[in-house]
């Protein structure tokens, strides 16, 4: 199967590989995903507005969901240090 230009295979699979500055490569691959909760967003927020702000949930949520689009793994790690600003 053909989606956007990417060939899609029958089964569900996923890899995952980052590349960091100092040249390493680290990469885990699963055939079966485990499923995600319907409702991302509300999963994510259940826990993490106790940690980080609402902007940083948002912008994680954003990064997290167009991860292949993430030049830099240190914008998706900055958006989960604990802030004191809840807002």
């Amino acid at each position: 199967m053909v989606n956007q230009g990417h060939v899609v295979p029958a089964i569900p699979y996923a890899r995952v590989e980052i590349m960091t500055h100092g040249g390493g490569t680290f990469s885990a691959e699963r055939d079966s995903p485990e499923a995600m909760p319907l409702d991302w967003g509300a999963w994510l927020r259940r826990d993490g507005e106790r940690v980080v702000g609402r902007q940083q949930l948002d912008r994680l949520q954003t990064l997290m969901t167009h991860l292949e689009d993430v030049a830099d793994v240190t914008e998706v790690m900055a958006c989960t240090r604990p802030t004191t600003d809840r807002a």
